[in-house]
């Protein structure tokens, strides 16, 4: 039989579990996020650039006709250089999966600080078990709604996250007073 206080005991630790782990996900998402930012703007940047090299200098050049072949091919060049990456900027939607990865983070997050107070505030076993089922919900409902962090990115920085202790165990047991094991 179950002493009501392990029961207790086990949804805590279950709850500092999925916290690690959710704040390891909020991480991944936040770097996915500036990672996706910054190739949109290695895209971005240089189709704007060339858009206005190409645009000014084929309008000065209209009225000259002794615009050489050489130039009139770099002009067109660079051009369709222009138009294949803002093509590949429309197509691959960095800024729209930065935004996604970003909107990701912004609920780990809030799951994460309500972790941390309910774990505190909520004092009977009965009130744990609905709270838990609440984080599934919300956790599940950010994972199917949002992209996957990357590989590289859960390798690089989130695994490290799960190493670190950044859940106060011994001041939530105290509050449900659980005995050291």
């Amino acid at each position: 039989m179950t002493h009501a206080g392990d029961r207790t005991f086990q949804k805590l630790e279950l709850l500092r579990k999925w916290y690690v782990r959710i704040r390891a996900a909020q991480t991944g998402h936040y770097r996915q996020a500036i990672q996706y930012r910054r190739l949109h703007l290695l895209l971005g940047i240089p189709v704007v650039v060339f858009s206005a090299v190409v645009g000014t200098t084929v309008f000065a050049t209209l009225n000259d006709a002794s615009t050489s072949t050489p130039v009139k091919i770099i002009l067109g060049t660079t051009s369709m250089l222009t138009a294949a990456i803002a093509s590949l900027q429309t197509f691959l939607n960095y800024d729209s999966l930065s935004e996604k990865h970003l909107s990701a983070a912004s609920k780990l997050s809030s799951i994460k600080k309500e972790i941390e107070e309910k774990t505190i505030t909520l004092t009977t076993d009965e009130d744990l078990t609905a709270f838990i089922e609440q984080v599934r919900v919300r956790w599940t409902s950010v994972t199917e709604e949002h992209p996957q962090i990357s590989d590289r990115i859960w390798k690089t920085y989130c695994i490290k996250q799960m190493e670190g202790n950044f859940f106060d165990f011994e001041a939530v047991k105290a509050v449900h007073q659980i005995p050291d094991r």
